[in-house]
């Protein structure tokens, strides 16, 4: 398991009681009226401590707290997967009709049912029906 590194926390978390020492001196100096220089200090504080809380729930994801990742449920259900892998029906390679078109000129008529359309199609269309009748290779 790779931590968050343990410096970078910690400066974080610094940086953080700093800003909430220093940006009510700040906002009160820009704003005059109390209740207004209140919320303009509290809203930003309140929005990046509730991040930093965030970051440490998120940083370690595995235990027993409830926004922990339910791995006993996630290990079953990869259980379960691998267990239907062993069924005989589990092997079975899709295939496509006899009667399937797969030239890709024939496809390409297929979509374009006359000369006119044709005609109108567009550049890449035509780049690619003149690579694969001239040059003999599809890109």
């Amino acid at each position: 398991d790779t931590m968050f590194p343990f410096p970078f926390a910690q400066l974080c978390t610094w940086f953080l009681m700093f800003h909430s020492m220093f940006v009510p001196f700040c906002i009160t100096a820009i704003i005059k009226h109390k209740l207004w220089a209140a919320v303009a200090t509290l809203l930003p504080l309140l929005s990046m401590v509730t991040l930093n809380c965030t970051a440490w729930e998120v940083e370690m994801p595995y235990g027993d707290d409830p926004n922990d990742l339910p791995l006993n449920n996630l290990q079953l259900k990869f259980n379960n997967a691998l267990l239907m892998l062993l069924r005989d029906s589990a092997d079975h390679i899709p295939g496509t009709c006899p009667r399937t078109v797969m030239k890709w000129d024939a496809i390409f008529y297929s979509l374009w049912a006359t000369k006119e359309q044709l005609d109108e199609a567009d550049a890449d269309s035509k780049r690619k029906y003149f690579m694969v009748q001239h040059l003999g290779h599809n890109t």
